[in-house]
């Protein structure tokens, strides 16, 4: 006799979003998004104060009384079209943005329900152009699509390309796109500055370019062939800011941001001619942002450690060249971090990777 196959009664797969905030740093408005009643059990209940869904998909149908025989699978290929003003995933100090797929499989229509949650990222362009605003989504319309995958069929890497030279952009996201190159292209030259200390000139710095992407390297050169001030010591850092927008700014404080390094380095300059750094823009870090209640900038900070220097009433330049004799001086240069395509076909992969301990037993 042969094995008895396995049925699965039901199984459908729903997506959602939500923001977490620390209530000491931004204060959240009335979360307009309710779990209905058969939500309640399977999606998280938050805690007003430091939480509320962003967006709340349609729970969709995957499988119905699914038969199996022993050693055998079935690959159900899913796609949606998510609301174009989500804000990025990003796992800030003050905020959080987070997505995640809630898979809820039932082996019999009496047994008690599984519901695994699956994290996924969202990577949007359009943030790092504009301010992106949740509106009401209600009446959004998905375009959910759930194929059934031959055995001979294309791989799930092969479908997605397929589906991607299939989709069609809107207007706006034509004008993202076409923006977006064209900021690359304006600042993607390099860009030499000269840094004085008063009239007088420290070091010249000079950058390859302004606007990077997720995974980028940033290249940066001090060239003090020519100063007239030494420098003793610099320490350049690449740093994340966030910005909380004033009307969610908790009002007990009178600092609304916070600073956080991504990567520094240190070297000693003393009779040093030139010298650079190199940093690394991490491919799953976040891309420059702005929503309703952060704004989100990098930039490279430099500290130099220089000799004390002033004008004497004949307005010559004195130097203290004494080891006791230093200042401080410090200097910042902006940059952007954008995503350059729409679609993303190059990250596939990367966002698609996946834990071999994520797994559902019914």
């Amino acid at each position: 006799m042969g094995s008895t196959p396995d049925i699965l009664a039901d199984a459908s797969l729903q997506l959602y979003g939500h923001v977490a905030v620390d209530p000491n740093w931004i204060t959240l408005t009335h979360d307009e998004i309710k779990l209905k009643a058969n939500e309640k059990d399977f999606l998280p209940r938050l805690d007003e104060r430091t939480s509320r869904y962003i967006f709340l998909g349609p729970r969709t149908n995957l499988a119905s009384v699914l038969k199996l025989e022993p050693g055998a699978s079935k690959t159900v290929f899913f796609s949606c079209q998510l609301p174009t003003d989500l804000p990025p995933s990003y796992n800030g100090t003050t905020i959080k943005y987070f997505y995640f797929a809630n898979l809820l499989a039932q082996k019999t229509m009496t047994s008690e329900p599984q519901s695994l949650k699956l994290r996924f990222r969202v990577i949007n362009p359009a943030s790092g152009l504009y301010s992106t605003k949740l509106r009401d989504l209600r009446d959004y319309n998905y375009h959910i699509k759930v194929v059934e995958l031959k055995s001979n069929e294309l791989n799930l890497e092969d479908w997605y390309a397929k589906a991607v030279e299939k989709s069609m952009l809107t207007i706006n996201d034509t004008n993202i796109r076409s923006t977006i190159n064209s900021l690359f292209k304006r600042h993607g030259h390099t860009v030499s500055i000269n840094i004085n200390k008063g009239e007088h000139r420290l070091v010249r710095f000079s950058v390859e370019k302004t606007v990077f992407q997720l995974g980028d390297v940033i290249k940066g050169t001090f060239d003090f062939a020519e100063n007239v001030i030494p420098c003793y010591q610099i320490s350049a850092l690449l740093q994340i800011e966030e910005e909380i927008e004033p009307k969610a700014a908790n009002t007990i404080r009178s600092q609304h941001t916070v600073k956080r390094i991504v990567n520094q380095v240190h070297e000693c300059t003393h009779e040093t001619k030139k010298t650079h750094f190199t940093f690394h823009i991490p491919i799953d870090a976040t891309q420059s942002l702005q929503t309703e209640l952060v704004n989100v900038r990098w930039s490279l900070r430099f500290e130099f450690i220089t000799s004390v220097s002033w004008n004497d009433r004949k307005g010559e330049l004195n130097v203290d060249f004494t080891p006791r004799g230093s200042e401080i001086l410090n200097w910042s240069l902006p940059i952007r971090v954008l995503v350059p395509s729409y679609p993303l076909q190059s990250n596939f992969k990367f966002l698609t990777t996946q834990d071999p301990k994520a797994c559902l037993e019914v």
